[in-house]
Formats: C-alpha cells, sequence, structure tokens
C-alpha cells in the first residue's frame, strides 16, 4: 500500500482477496493510476542536467575564447613577420573583422540560451549558481 495508490486502491489492498483475478486487477489498475515523475523531476534527482549545462557552457566559452585568439594570432603572425622582413611594411587593418565577431557570437549564443534555459527550468536560477550550488551540495555529501 503506497502513498501513491487511488484512495479506493489503498483499502482494497489490505483486505486480502478470494479471487485470484481481482488481485491481478486491482495491481493492473495501480500500475494505470500511479503517477511517474516528470521529466523535470528526473532531471532534477540526476546528474544529467548539471552535466548538460556544465558541457553548453564549456561550449559557450570555447566560442568566446575564439574572440580573443583569432585577433591575438594575427597579431602574433604580423609582428613575427614583422620581426623576420624588417623593410616590408604590414598593415593591422584587417584584425578585428566585424563579421568574424558577429559570426562568433551567433556561435556562442545558442549555446549560452540552452544552458540558461535548461537550468532556470530545472533548477530556478542560472547556469553559474546552478553549478555552485551543485558543487556545494556534493561536496557536503561526500565529505
Amino acid at each position: 500500500m503506497g502513498s501513491g495508490d487511488p484512495p479506493g486502491l489503498q483499502n482494497r489492498r489490505s483486505t486480502p482477496s478470494r479471487c485470484r483475478g481481482c488481485v491481478r486487477l486491482a495491481h493492473a489498475s495501480a500500475k494505470l493510476f500511479r503517477m511517474r515523475p516528470s521529466l523535470k523531476t528526473i532531471l532534477l534527482e540526476s546528474h544529467v542536467a548539471i552535466v548538460t549545462i556544465a558541457i553548453l557552457l564549456a561550449e559557450c566559452l570555447i566560442r568566446l575564447f575564439q574572440l580573443v585568439w583569432v585577433p591575438t594570432r594575427q597579431i602574433l603572425d604580423i609582428l613575427i613577420d614583422a620581426v623576420e622582413y624588417p623593410y616590408v611594411r604590414h598593415a593591422f587593418g584587417g584584425i578585428l573583422n566585424s563579421d568574424l565577431i558577429w559570426m562568433v557570437l551567433f556561435d556562442a549564443l545558442p549555446f549560452l540560451a540552452a544552458a540558461w534555459s535548461l537550468s532556470f527550468w530545472v533548477f530556478g536560477v542560472g547556469p553559474i549558481k546552478a553549478l555552485a550550488t551543485y558543487q556545494a551540495t556534493a561536496r557536503s555529501q561526500y565529505v
């Protein structure tokens, strides 16, 4: 007699039945009326949501790192060429290409939006707060 049983089945289960078919019918109807946990509850109790949020944030940070790395690499290439060939003029005009900036931002934005929406749906807070809270909870459970 579980707490998830419908009210009519609680009394039926406590009294022994003389008929085997009645027991099977009661068991089948208990399975029919038993509520399954929602997807949100399953994600909240498992590690799947927090791992997914961490992966989505990592992908977003990898994409945003390109905003810094690509212009830095271009500047380093120009400086290396300037050291190798000191009498040749070099132009720094195409380093901060606005198309590159928009492309990287639009590439990183869906990962950030997915992490944010999953975090708010499951935990009710932003992804950074969810990761910090989960880390503190996990640390207190295993210490």
